[in-house]
Parts: structure tokens; sequence; C-alpha cells
């Protein structure tokens, strides 16, 4: 599952079922939607194996009522908008890489906390507001680069990474 705000997918769509939510002036709506396509369901071998999401690119708060937890989500491309990640928004997903957008704010608490496949994280901004439980039991996490200002480490960012083996960071207090 490819999950996307941006207007160029990161790998061609065209053998993918797309729901494209780009036009719609509600976020709300786009994310009931994206409940009633049944994302949370297992797959079925042979059926509707990839789906391909794209969202309004004004988005700047992903996650309304954990819009993505425990989906079958392996990659999402964030736009430029997004200021805020709230509460488990993609807890329990199957994310393996993630590359956050410099102008984003703050990651609320557990947002990607227990992401199983997740092995690779990259703050391209500057200020970044965490909360505690980011990436909590993310336990093939192995390597991220964190925020240039971030000046402190929420309480248990990294509970349970034990294959973390690669911090890059740069004015924190530890």
């Amino acid at each position: 599952l490819l999950i996307s705000a941006t207007p160029a997918l990161s790998r061609s769509i065209a053998k993918w079922r797309a729901i494209d939510f780009s036009s719609l002036s509600s976020p709300r709506r786009a994310f009931q939607m994206l409940a009633s396509e049944k994302v949370r369901t297992t797959p079925v071998p042979g059926v509707l194996e990839e789906l391909a999401v794209l969202l309004p690119r004004y988005l700047s708060t992903w996650g309304s009522l954990k819009a993505f937890a425990y989906s079958h989500l392996e990659e999402v491309e964030f736009n430029n908008n997004l200021r805020i990640i709230t509460d488990r928004a993609f807890c329990h997903t199957h994310l393996r890489k993630i590359v956050l957008p410099e102008n984003l704010e703050a990651l609320q608490v557990g947002c990607f906390g227990y992401c199983k496949n997740l092995e690779e994280v990259t703050f391209t901004g500057k200020n970044v507001f965490m909360e505690s439980y980011i990436f909590a039991d993310c336990c093939n996490l192995k390597k991220i680069t964190l925020p240039e200002n971030l000046r402190i480490l929420p309480a248990y960012t990294f509970s349970n990474c034990f294959n973390l083996k690669e911090v890059n960071f740069k004015n924190i207090d530890l």
C-alpha cells in the first residue's frame, strides 16, 4: 500500500488500483473514504495486492483518528505542507522507510510506534517538537537522522528498538 500527497508517486501506479482524494476539500472526508475502502483488512493473494491513495496536497495534519494505524501501509510520501502527524497515526503499519519533510512541526505520541518493518528514518527539517514513544517497539529500526535543532529527546522515543545501530544528531542534551 502506498499513500502519497505528492503529484508524482515514487513508482508507477499502472498496476495499482488508485484512489484519488486529491480534489476533496475536506481531509476528514478523505479519511472517512479511506476507511470505507477497507485498507485495514488482510490482503488476499492475487486480489488487490497493491493500492495507491492520493491525498490533497494542502493536507497539513495526517492521521485523524489513527487513520492509517493497523493498515498494510508500506510506503508514504509526505508533502512539504505537512505540519503535524497525530497520535498513533501510523502505528502498527508495515512502513520500511520514512523521510519526514522539512516543514514538519510536531510528532505526537506513538505516531510511528510498533512499525515492526521500519528500518530507517530521516528528518529533513530543523525544528520538530516530538512527544514520547514516537518510535517505540520499532524492533527493526537500524538508522535514524534526527532534526538538527532537536534539543531534548523525549522519554521512550526508542523503547525496544534493539537493532538501532546508527543515530545521527547534533545539539541534543542527553
